[in-house]
């Protein structure tokens, strides 16, 4: 095989290969997370965590009553996430653990009102 012939064999092989690269959409990295909805149904204003898996920190937000904010999770396997809320400057009025099949059945919806308490 002549130099030439090599060259042209290399760059068509380089084109190809590079244009693969670009064609090709990258592949998904980790769990995109699932939307949903937390929403204030007491009549005060509250503070909402969301308590974190692992190392990073808790989520706290306000909600002013009626309100409600989207929020990210994120779920491992057979894991749960709680969300805890109190009145200000009082102690916890609402406490949950969700897995993520409560979620779903809950239309990604969480309702916040007093007095549930199971954590």
């Amino acid at each position: 095989m002549t130099c030439a012939r090599r060259a042209v064999l290399v760059l068509f092989a380089a084109l190809v290969g590079g244009s693969a690269c670009i064609l090709a959409p990258p592949p998904p990295i980790g769990d995109r997370g699932t939307d949903l909805r937390i929403e204030n149904e007491t009549a005060q204003r509250i503070t909402v965590i969301e308590v974190a898996q692992g190392s990073s920190g808790d989520l706290v937000s306000t909600l002013e009553p009626g309100a409600e904010r989207i929020s990210l999770w994120h779920f491992n396997t057979g894991s749960r996430i709680s969300l805890r809320a109190r009145v200000e400057g009082g102690p916890d009025v609402f406490c949950h653990e969700y897995t993520f099949e409560e979620l779903r059945q809950l239309g990604y919806r969480i309702r916040i009102g007093i007095g549930r308490l199971e954590c």
